[in-house]
C-alpha cells in the first residue's frame, strides 16, 4: 500500500460513521463529499438530480431514487468502516515495526558492551519472548551484523558483533 492510499485510508477514519450514514442517506452526494469521494459524489449528484426532478406519479423513479439513498448509504459507512480497521492495523503493524526495530537496537549494543552474548543474556537483558529473539539473532546475522560461533570454554552458543 503506498503512502498516498495510507494518507487516505487515516483521512477516512478519521470521518463519524454515523455523520456518513445520516448525510448521506438524506443527501447522497453531500456524504461523498464529506468522505472526501469526489467524482463518486459527482456520479450520484448526476443520478440523484433526475430522480428527484420525475414527477410524483412515476413509481419507478421512486424506487430508484429509495435505492440509490439506502445503497450509497451502506457503501459509503460501510467503506468509512473498513477504512478504520485498515488505519488500526496500519497503526498497529508500524508499532510492531518500531518495537522490532528497537529489539534489534538492543540486541546489538548488548553484543557489544559484553563482546558476546548468549540467547539466554539477550532474553534476560530484553525480557523478551525467546522464539522472537533467536529470529531476530538469525535476521541480524543474515544482514551481516553479528556471528555466531561456540564458546570454547564450555562450547556455548555465543553471538558477536560484526
Amino acid at each position: 500500500m503506498s503512502s498516498f492510499d495510507i494518507q487516505k485510508k487515516h483521512k477516512l477514519a478519521r470521518k463519524s460513521a454515523w455523520g456518513t450514514g445520516i448525510l448521506t442517506l438524506f443527501l447522497p452526494f453531500a456524504g461523498y463529499l464529506y468522505t472526501g469521494r469526489y467524482r463518486l459524489a459527482m456520479i450520484t449528484l448526476i443520478i440523484w438530480l433526475p430522480l428527484t426532478s420525475a414527477s410524483d406519479s412515476n413509481k419507478t423513479a421512486s424506487d430508484l431514487l429509495g435505492f440509490l439513498m439506502i445503497g450509497t448509504c451502506v457503501e459509503n459507512v460501510v467503506t468509512v468502516l473498513r477504512a478504520k480497521g485498515t488505519a488500526q492495523n496500519i497503526t498497529q503493524q508500524g508499532k510492531q515495526q518500531y518495537e522490532t526495530n528497537d529489539l534489534r537496537v538492543k540486541l546489538l549494543k548488548l553484543a557489544q558492551q559484553k563482546g558476546e552474548v548468549t540467547l539466554a543474556d539477550c532474553v534476560i537483558a530484553t525480557q523478551g519472548d525467546i522464539d522472537e529473539i533467536r529470529a531476530i539473532l538469525s535476521k541480524l546475522e543474515l544482514a551481516d551484523l553479528m556471528r555466531s560461533g561456540n564458546r570454547a570454554s564450555d562450547g556455548a552458543v555465543v553471538y558477536r558483533v560484526v
